[in-house]
């Protein structure tokens, strides 16, 4: 019987060491593309967990389904607000390289209407170079799905590595857009700038489980103001990759 018991142990020890170094053999040494699909690979749109709004002095909980539709190129997320209830928000990208992105939806609507209490153009106005971003990133993992088509639709260079950070920048599409990542053995990030180096919208991607990555962040950096305007961060609890 001790027999028994010692062996499971050794076999328990050893399946738990081999799931907390699987993401550790990833290899950095890839090539910019590779570095670039390994990460697009982990991340999780269409899903369910919880978050957090932080927006400016305020923070709100919630909890959220999300789903991604590429072949409309349309992201439908719900979300649950304590002693609230629930809103809506539809993201439309198919457009996105015309930096036409379309949102709807009743929290879309409800922002809407908080911005014309207090300078809701300027509101509108400062947000819109965020969601054009966050539209762009959105039709790059749709192209993701299209490994042919991703494979002519994307240039990336490999930056420095830095104790294990690998730094990167990609141009994609006719107009050569960019954005800048950045990837070490624990997490995936990009980073969209602005026109007019205005500020810049980032993505982070990290915690990863065996199949995905379980918490993303988008952060909307302002050059003009100290700290984050808004920040979300989402804890994907189930993934339907």
């Amino acid at each position: 019987m001790f027999s028994n018991v010692y062996y499971s142990f050794f076999l328990f020890l050893f399946f738990v060491s081999c799931s907390t170094t699987k993401f550790k053999k990833r290899n950095l040494e890839s090539g910019p593309l590779d570095l670039l699909k390994s990460g697009l690979s982990k991340v999780c749109l269409s899903g369910e967990g919880r978050g957090r709004f932080y927006f400016v002095d305020e923070r709100q909980t919630f909890s959220f389904e999300s789903l991604l539709d590429n072949a409309k190129k349309r992201l439908d997320i719900s979300y649950h607000f304590p002693f609230h209830g629930e809103e809506g928000l539809s993201i439309f990208y198919k457009e996105a390289l015309k930096e036409q992105i379309t949102y709807q939806g009743s929290l879309f609507e409800r922002i809407k209407k908080e911005g014309r209490k207090d300078g809701g153009e300027k509101l509108r106005g400062f947000f819109a170079p965020y969601v054009t971003k966050l539209g762009q990133f959105l039709f790059l993992f749709n192209s993701f799905k299209d490994t042919d088509f991703f494979d002519d639709f994307v240039r990336c260079h490999k930056g420095p590595r830095q104790k294990g950070l690998v730094k990167g920048e990609c141009f994609y599409g006719s107009r050569n857009r960019s954005f800048r990542w950045e990837t070490s053995l624990d997490h995936f990030s990009f980073f969209y700038d602005l026109s007019g180096q205005k500020g810049r919208l980032g993505l982070i991607f990290d915690r990863e489980k065996e199949n995905f990555f379980s918490k993303w962040t988008i952060s909307f950096y302002a050059n003009d103001q100290k700290g984050i305007p808004l920040k979300i961060e989402k804890y994907v609890t189930s993934c339907s990759i």
